[in-house]
């Protein structure tokens, strides 16, 4: 039977993903050559069992009783990983409500309220952003969590054995300083409406970004990911669901022009390409230009998410360098800026250590 992942049939693993998010209840294409068992495979890799499985049922698939079994199992620990998360989230924030910060969580949850079911989307970690004096920030946190790792954007708070959760102080960030200038006092200019932007949330109240500051921000981090881990289905498949949402002319036109101010607007037109190609989004909700060229490059990444081996510490540095060096012709500064960025990172944490050492926190 052909392996839905072999080499010559990729083609048909995309089928699948827009056959999913299509509305309407359409017949997927070529199912006797699908290896279901190759096919849960790419989908746990890529983020989208709950989805997939979901169309699976409506459509009335036919599959081995065993098979049946595996994808329902792990479609049914999606949901309820979702809701443990949903719960530890309400916890979070209320947690640095009482010790006076205000807050707003990044993608995970509040992009799965996008989604037309949101129980079926992969549940990550917690990012919340706090708004606050970094080195206060991170030695509250490692007052509770002292074994809690930081960075430049964020600590890690390791409240839970079952939810990861990242506080950020930097919501986004890029590695070349001309641009993160740039955008950090974008986001000083508009991070009021993020921390004010409430929605309802199991029983509560969680502040989110607003959908035309999220255009950015999950456009930024997609960057991010693209040199170092590359990005999956899951969150290509968040953008479509934020497009989906609709924005006017004066938006797009506002969205294109950070897009360019931040040196993001050859990467969003390859993302767009995705979009209008690959997920069949309509043209007119599209933010930029589609360019094809670039649209497959990120694709083909995309597809291989997951497979390759993980590094050491020193191994990342050097597979994240060597690996993208065939982007030069794309990213051309990206690529060459990145080993001066990990070493300029490392003397950010060392002088961060002198400061955290002259912090105190009320308790």
């Amino acid at each position: 039977m052909t392996k839905i992942l072999s080499d010559m049939n990729y083609k048909l693993a995309l089928e699948v993903v827009r056959w999913v998010v299509k509305d309407e209840n359409t017949i997927l294409p070529n199912t006797d050559a699908i290896d279901w068992d190759e096919l849960l495979s790419f989908c746990n890799r890529q983020g989208i069992i709950g989805l997939v499985f979901d169309k699976i049922k409506r459509s009335e698939i036919k599959m081995e009783q065993r098979q049946v079994f595996e994808w329902l199992s792990m479609s049914e620990m999606i949901k309820i990983q979702n809701t443990k998360v949903d719960k530890r989230i309400i916890d979070v924030v209320d947690f640095f409500k009482k010790k006076g910060y205000k807050s707003c969580i990044l993608k995970g949850q509040a992009n799965a309220r996008m989604y037309p079911k949101p129980s079926l989307r992969s549940p990550g970690d917690i990012d919340i952003w706090v708004d606050g004096n970094v080195e206060e920030i991170i030695s509250l946190v490692r007052s509770y969590t002292p074994e809690g790792h930081y960075s430049y954007h964020h600590i890690e708070f390791p409240l839970y054995k079952d939810v990861v959760v990242e506080t950020h102080y930097v919501p986004a960030h890029l590695n070349n300083w001309i641009t993160d200038n740039k955008l950090q006092k974008y986001i000083e200019e508009i991070k009021e409406q993020q921390f004010s932007n409430a929605i309802d949330f199991c029983d509560g109240e969680i502040n989110c970004l607003t959908n035309e500051f999220n255009a950015v921000y999950l456009m930024l981090h997609m960057f991010g990911h693209f040199f170092s881990t590359r990005n999956s289905l899951k969150q290509l498949t968040d953008y479509f669901y934020l497009l989906k949402q609709g924005y006017s002319n004066q938006q797009k036109e506002e969205i294109a022009n950070r897009f360019l101010e931040f040196g993001l607007l050859k990467f969003a037109s390859g993302i767009m390409w995705i979009m209008k190609t690959v997920y069949g989004m309509e043209e007119e909700l599209l933010l930029v230009n589609p360019n094809e060229s670039l649209g497959k490059a990120l694709m083909k990444e995309t597809l291989h998410y997951g497979e390759k081996k993980k590094h050491n510490s020193i191994g990342v540095w050097t597979h994240m360098i060597t690996s993208n060096i065939c982007y030069l012709k794309y990213f051309s500064s990206q690529v060459m800026i990145a080993p001066l960025y990990l070493l300029w990172h490392q003397w950010w944490k060392f002088r961060m250590g002198i400061r955290l050492k002259q912090v105190k926190i009320a308790q």
